[in-house]
């Protein structure tokens, strides 16, 4: 869809049920001291370095070249381990530990490590992080500019999208990409009534939109609604009839859980859906499908009117103040835009950072729908509402619910009713 100007972000209220509720939103994390920072680098050398992360697939390849390419530049002689890291959010609450604990009490009799790179949302659940200030103005290592706050630094952002097949839209009488919900809805409907034209009946469902009812996606349609977000309930029920109702007009089913994202290239490419969705990183499925069936269709990545992004940030944990600085010079190299850029290239991410021309030419030579995702505006704080990852599945398994074929629409207010209990319920029991 076609975006807007850069806008300020928006409030996440559709996560805010009642009034009463809003003293639970917001937790403090107590930051380790902000002292002076640490400066004998000469301590630094044959010194290893952990780093845990949570990245997958192209992603987690390039930073293990990143790796290799710091363990042999780096000037300071530090050594830079790369771990995979576990269920960081099951294991805390396995283990009932409060924000504030130190991860040693998390992690029972596992080494705690230097750095972590994961979402900033499960980074903030999980809390007890490094204030990064005194460092970021450290007088020989500082880093003037960066993304992120006083404990991230943040890499890359993740945000849901839309896949279009422009091609077949313009055959169906569309010259323009939906320029907000109700366009969106009149073409994949549109899409529907073709497929319903052709010789056979057994795709007389498709033709629409696949739709990923996830946490995120649900949360950018919502905010794309304009609803009213002064009460949760009420913003979140119109979301739900609307897709219930493309639903029940074939313009709209769910893609299957198993390889969602495939699911969704492959029925686009092949003019079984006009839309799916996904997030930017879905990009590689679709240039990867495109290939494998040879498809000649244009087809675009749009943004929603209105989106969160995800911030995956790299964090600090307390520890020794010359381990401390170790950790930060290999944050500080990692977050250069170089380093960034060739992550976020690498996995399809949204660089946090300007990225460098030969970065951007590599896009626009060779990843056209990518390219153009550089220039969308980006909200001026990534998503970062309390208790996101718990939210989020919340969000998603009630948007199930009202999409099962047997739940007529007359169930949704119940669904939202429980919907807000269960959040009321999980934000009660947060410390």
């Amino acid at each position: 869809m076609t975006p807007t100007t850069t806008r300020a972000p928006v409030p996440l209220a559709t996560l805010r049920p009642t009034a009463t509720l809003q003293p639970t939103l917001t937790r403090t994390i107590t930051p380790s001291p902000t002292l002076a920072p640490f400066d004998d680098t000469g301590t630094l050398k044959d010194m290893e370095i952990v780093l845990w992360h949570t990245l997958s697939g192209p992603a987690a390849r390039e930073l293990e070249a990143l790796v290799l390419a710091f363990n042999r530049l780096d000037r300071y002689g530090l050594k830079l381990r790369l771990e995979a890291a576990p269920d960081l959010l099951t294991w805390k609450a396995d283990r009932q530990v409060t924000p504030t604990a130190p991860w040693q009490l998390m992690l029972g009799s596992v080494p705690a490590p230097d750095l972590v790179l994961a979402p900033r949302t499960v980074l903030d659940e999980l809390g007890g992080l490094k204030d990064l200030n005194a460092l970021k103005a450290h007088p020989n290592l500082g880093l003037a500019q960066s993304a992120g706050d006083g404990q991230h630094l943040d890499l890359f952002y993740s945000a849901p999208a839309v896949f279009y097949n422009r091609t077949w839209a313009k055959q169906l009488g569309f010259l323009e990409p939906p320029a907000d919900l109700s366009a969106l809805r009149e073409q994949a409907c549109a899409g529907n009534q073709a497929l319903k034209r052709d010789d056979t009946t057994k795709n007389d469902a498709q033709g629409g939109w696949m739709l990923q009812a996830d946490g995120l996606t649900l949360l950018a349609l919502s905010e794309s609604m304009s609803a009213d977000l002064t009460n949760a309930a009420s913003a979140t029920r119109p979301l739900f009839e609307m897709l219930k109702e493309m639903q029940v007009g074939n313009c709209l089913w769910q893609a299957p859980a198993y390889r969602p994202a495939q699911s969704g290239a492959e029925a686009l490419l092949q003019r079984q859906a006009l839309l799916a969705n996904g997030r930017v990183e879905d990009a590689l499925v679709y240039e990867d499908m495109a290939r494998i069936l040879k498809s000649k269709d244009e087809w675009l990545m749009l943004p929603y009117p209105d989106f969160p992004v995800e911030a995956i940030s790299l964090s600090i944990l307390p520890g020794l103040s010359e381990r401390e600085l170790g950790a930060w010079v290999v944050a500080r190299w990692l977050a250069q835009p170089e380093q960034a850029g060739r992550l976020a290239l690498a996995g399809g991410s949204l660089p946090a950072t300007k990225t460098e021309l030969t970065l951007r030419d590599e896009l626009r030579l060779n990843h056209p729908q990518r390219a153009e995702a550089l220039n969308w505006p980006l909200p001026e704080t990534p998503l970062k509402e309390p208790f996101w990852p718990d939210l989020g599945l919340l969000l998603q398994d009630a948007a199930g619910r009202v999409l099962k074929p047997e739940n007529a629409p007359d169930r949704i207010p119940v669904i939202v009713d429980l919907l807000w209990k269960e959040i009321s319920a999980l934000l009660s029991s947060q410390p």
